[in-house]
């Protein structure tokens, strides 16, 4: 008799610890600017899906190239350089400036492409410049290695074209 009770009791043991649920683990939620990795918040003001304490940040060349026609110029950075862990989905804030000479306003079209076939996700920008007027014209652009053309084209004269060209490489 001892024997059974010992086995009943035994199997009402494994009974209730198989049908006991296993202890809810806490979902852990970030909320932005902060991200979940490795089952903790790590900060990314950037929002490129990286812990900022675990990247480095793209560099724009301050060194410039620098086009112009008879009234217009137009400059780009010479270079964008960075590291292969950004995300190749990060995007990338570009500046080009643009500088015109003529008499009265002058209207373009802002044009970008790449050697890959990307195009900026703001073409095209319609740009209205005056005399002596000088403007900064924004663009994003993915971080993958290419080389691209910044085009404007006069909105009256397509032939009138300024360009100006860089390169975005890993480092």
């Amino acid at each position: 008799m001892k024997k059974w009770l010992v086995v009943l009791l035994f199997s009402a043991v494994l009974f209730v610890a198989g049908c006991t649920p296993a202890p809810e683990t806490e979902e852990l939620n970030c909320e932005s600017p902060y991200i979940l990795y490795n089952n903790e918040c790590c900060l990314d003001q950037n929002n490129n899906n990286l812990c900022d304490n675990t990247e480095k940040a793209a560099y724009i060349s301050p060194e410039k190239t620098t086009s112009s026609s008879d009234v217009l110029s137009v400059s780009c950075p010479k270079e964008i350089t960075f590291p292969t862990t950004i995300s190749p989905t990060t995007q990338l804030e570009v500046k080009f400036m643009v500088s015109y000479s003529g008499l009265g306003e002058g209207a373009y079209l802002t044009g970008f492409i790449c050697d890959d076939g990307y195009t900026a996700t703001t073409n095209p920008i319609r740009v209205d410049i005056g005399s002596g007027e000088e403007k900064e014209i924004k663009s994003k652009i993915l971080l993958t290695p290419k080389e691209c053309t910044f085009k404007l084209v006069e909105s009256q004269n397509i032939d009138n074209i300024v360009s100006c060209s860089f390169k975005v490489k890993a480092i």
